[in-house]
Formats: structure tokens, sequence, C-alpha cells
């Protein structure tokens, strides 16, 4: 765990100013925005080339749902999911599947012999598998067409 600590960042155990910077204090949308910018990037960078199942996708979410749980003080899951739906915010497991859908869509359009070789032998059938998952045709796939269908998927998911 880190804090900041005169405009640098420490591990806890080596504190002894007390002179701490609360984040409580700061403006939530800057904080989400800040979070969706750098967290969720460098959390989801590479993660496309990997394949997860069902319970390694609801573990990917957990650290975007506490950040935001704490960020806005409650740890009610319908609460947070509407508080990310309204600050634009899509859970990580639907952006890994964005950017998985991406990567090998990319994959197959390579023309890297090798590539495309892997492409044939394990790409394909996961962009297919994706794509039946989110009724989208995998032969036409459009990406603004996709982030919809994701956050339809999504906006399911409120109550």
């Amino acid at each position: 765990e880190f804090v900041i600590v005169e405009n640098t960042i420490s591990p806890i155990s080596q504190i002894k100013v007390k002179s701490i910077c609360k984040i409580s204090k700061a403006n939530e949308l800057l904080i989400i925005n800040l979070v969706k910018t750098y967290c969720v990037s460098a959390s989801m960078y590479g993660l496309e080339a990997v394949f997860f199942n069902v319970s390694a996708l609801r573990k990917l979410d957990r650290p975007l749902f506490n950040a935001v749980g704490k960020i806005f003080k409650t740890f009610d899951a319908n609460t947070i999911k509407w508080c990310m739906y309204y600050l634009d915010c899509l859970p990580m497991s639907l952006e890994y599947k964005f950017r998985r859908i991406m990567f090998l869509s990319k994959m197959r359009c390579n023309k890297n012999g090798l590539i495309i070789k892997c492409f044939g032998t394990v790409g394909k059938k996961e962009l297919l598998k994706t794509c039946n998952e989110l009724k989208i045709d995998a032969a036409r796939i459009y990406f603004p067409e996709v982030k919809q269908i994701l956050w339809n998927n999504f906006c399911r998911t409120l109550t």
C-alpha cells in the first residue's frame, strides 16, 4: 500500500512525516479519470494476448470495483456499477473482451506468415468464440459497434 507524502510516493511502512495528502478531498471525476487513464491501461497492458476463463475475468474486475468503491465510499456492487456507468467506465472484463477482439482481428489481417499461422491455429477459434458469445459477426467486425454491444451488455447487469 502506498500514499503520497510531500509529492513523493512512499511505502506506508516508511512514513514518518505527518503531512499526508488525502485523496478523499480531491474531485471524484478527476480521480476516476486518472484511474481509467493510468491504472486501467497499465493493468490491461498486454492482457489481450492471454486467454482468461470466467473466474479470472471476475477477478480482473475486482481492482477497479474496489477503487470506485473507495472513491465513492460504498461497497454495494449495484451502486458501484451505476457509478461506473455514469462515469463512462467499462468494467475491466468487458474492456478485456474489446481488446481481445481488436487483437485477434488485427492478427487475422497481418501479413506476417508466422502470425497468420498462429491465428489459424489458435486465434481463429478464440475470435469466433468471443464474437459468438457477444453475438457479433466475426466476418465483419466494426470496433465502435463492438464497444456499443459491450456497453449494452454492461447496462443489462445494472439493477
